[in-house]
């Protein structure tokens, strides 16, 4: 018993240290390769946390995205750091604790949900939602916390509209458009993206009888009454005496 709790004492510190606080809601640091709209899951050992990239929807209409700027503290720099560092052209940027003035950096949010519930239970989609299907827990990167340039992060803050596509390769490019023209555009390894958000699906059958995914919840909420994350929970709500 007392194994346990020293356990469960290390994990939960364990948990801490990979979180940072972004506009009062946490996000999970990472070293690795994320963007926003991936498909992904966490793998959490005792002493290291790793995070695998498993599936890329498609987007066929651009994805509303909300920008908001976040003033670096130490814990996030640090974060931001540690990526920084390993990349082969880093970010300029300082940070001084005493100095009121901070640097900032964005959070980028899947603003348009509709969006991405529409386009995951489209056929395109359906090897994609086939697979979520069967990995409860699979979630969708929803917000990412990211160092830009300057030029960018002013061609952001300047758009009129923000939105996730996808090119020829089925990368994830970020376009700012003003007056219906395109004002810059970049790919999430242009930036130094350093913490993540990731939402959890919610599953429910449809008038066809065939689950769906109906709702994207943060993963600390629960999904809405009469549908579940778990689809072999979903599968046993329904009336097969209707048919």
């Amino acid at each position: 018993m007392r194994f346990y709790f020293l356990f469960l004492i290390i994990l939960l510190g364990f948990q801490s240290c990979k979180s940072i606080s972004v506009a009062r809601e946490a996000h999970t640091k990472t070293v690795q390769s994320v963007e926003l709209g991936i498909i992904g899951e966490n793998k959490i050992f005792v002493l290291e946390e790793d995070y695998n990239n498993t599936a890329i929807p498609v987007f066929a209409q651009p994805v509303k995205i909300s920008i908001s700027v976040q003033d670096f503290n130490t814990s996030s720099f640090k974060a931001f750091s540690e990526v920084n560092n390993k990349k082969a052209q880093p970010l300029s940027i300082s940070y001084i604790d005493s100095l009121e003035s901070k640097p900032k950096f964005l959070k980028l949010e899947i603003a348009d949900r509709v969006a991405i519930l529409e386009a995951l239970n489209s056929k395109d989609n359906a090897s994609v939602t086939n697979y979520l299907g069967n990995k409860k827990d699979a979630h969708i990167i929803s917000a990412v916390s990211m160092a830009l340039s300057d030029s960018e992060m002013k061609s952001l803050l300047e758009a009129d509209a923000v939105f996730l596509e996808q090119d020829g390769n089925k990368r994830h490019v970020v376009k700012a458009y003003k007056n219906n023209q395109v004002l810059s555009s970049f790919v999430f390894s242009d930036g130094v993206v350093f913490a993540y958000q990731a939402s959890n699906f919610c599953w429910q059958e449809n008038d066809k009888y065939q689950l769906t995914i109906v709702d994207i919840v943060e993963s600390s909420d629960k999904c809405p009454n009469n549908t579940y994350r778990n689809t072999k929970r979903a599968k046993k709500n329904v009336d097969y005496f209707k048919f």
